[in-house]
């Protein structure tokens, strides 16, 4: 309130490092808070507790560079510019490992290449025994493998939340990949060839896995009708109940379960659908039961969604992560915290 520009020019925070100087679009240098408070506390057993590798500051300043072409930030870090890059061309990485100059680091990227069902009546995925079929015929490990990134296979909707159960991660029962099962739910479906059309918005990666799933799904006679759209485009077709039968999509929204599947409540008043949720039903049931985990994300209730939603309704499916290739200085020995796993430069320590 002393400030008269309301801190827009020099922003009060209560982290490790503040901001030294910047420039939008090119750089940001970050100095040591000399006054930090995590630094006077004397307690050591509650300093045991809280020790995160974000609370470090192990060096005086931090500069962070904005190189926005991959191959341009692999030459800085070849060259000695910068000690560290994320986001790198996997071939530009793959020549580092067996490089001792260069540490490479395998970061998960949070959103799976993961979807869910258009359960609208006017949908052909309204058929419960499709659904299921769509999910028996996919082999996860095959797309982890098949696409042009490092990948693992996945068992849960969203896996890498703080409190997501650990088989969403580690491997469960979950439509283990099945074609005789496929082909036997197919037959009990009303399914009769037509094509299936799938929305995504992300290129690249997520379009190779698609290409992949289309072609698996093919060998069990279930065809697919790829289209990627911008996302402008997807937020004005999204609620056209007869425009997509499958949207991929990210399911960001936070580091916990609850934030994620909210996008399944029909009181989610971003999507503003009057009761019926982002499938396009109304689901009392499924509504019930992600207000259990708003109220308490125990894991007795985020299991009972998932329950639900998984395996009673099949309302989405995941199938792997991919790891965001990231590599170091040898100079140092890198760090990473958060649900996000992302870079903790404060935290790095030399080599030697």
């Amino acid at each position: 309130e002393s400030d008269p520009d309301h801190m827009a020019n020099k922003p009060v925070g209560t982290g490790p490092y503040k901001v030294k100087d910047f420039m939008e679009g090119s750089f940001g240098l970050y100095e040591v808070n000399e006054d930090y408070w995590f630094n006077k506390i004397d307690d050591e057993a509650w300093l045991e507790e809280n020790d995160y590798v974000s609370n470090y500051q192990n060096f005086k300043e931090i500069r962070c560079d904005v190189i926005t072409d991959a191959s341009a930030r692999a030459i800085a870090l070849e060259n000695g510019s910068v000690d560290g890059c994320s986001s790198m061309n996997y071939a530009d990485v793959a020549q580092y490992v067996d490089n001792p100059d260069i540490t490479v680091v395998d970061v998960p990227v949070d959103p799976p290449v993961a979807f869910y069902f258009n359960l609208n009546e006017v949908s052909v995925c309204s058929d419960v025994n499709l659904r299921k079929a769509i999910c028996y015929a996919i082999d996860n490990a095959a797309i982890a493998e098949g696409i042009d990134a490092p990948a693992f296979p996945v068992y849960g909707i969203q896996p890498r939340m703080i409190d997501a159960p650990k088989d969403w991660l580690e491997g469960r029962e979950y439509y283990d990949f099945n074609q005789d099962k496929a082909k036997e739910c197919l037959a009990e479906s009303s399914y009769n060839g037509e094509p299936i059309k799938v929305l995504y918005t992300d290129g690249d990666m997520r379009a190779q896995a698609w290409i992949l799933i289309q072609a698996e799904l093919a060998e069990v006679g279930i065809n697919l009708e790829l289209t990627m759209v911008e996302m402008s485009a997807m937020q004005t077709i999204q609620y056209d109940w007869g425009a997509w039968d499958i949207r991929g999509d990210t399911f960001g929204g936070g580091s916990y379960v609850a934030n994620t599947i909210r996008r399944w409540w029909s009181g989610e008043v971003m999507n503003q659908l009057n009761g019926v949720n982002v499938c396009g039903v109304e689901d009392p049931e499924l509504d019930r039961l992600y207000e259990a985990v708003l109220a308490d994300s125990t894991e007795e209730n985020i299991d009972a969604w998932d329950q639900y939603f998984t395996y009673d309704a099949c309302v989405g499916y995941a199938v792997c992560c991919v790891n965001n290739q990231t590599a170091c200085s040898g100079k140092y020995i890198p760090a990473t915290f958060g649900a996000q796993t992302q870079l903790c430069p404060g935290a790095f320590t030399p080599a030697e």
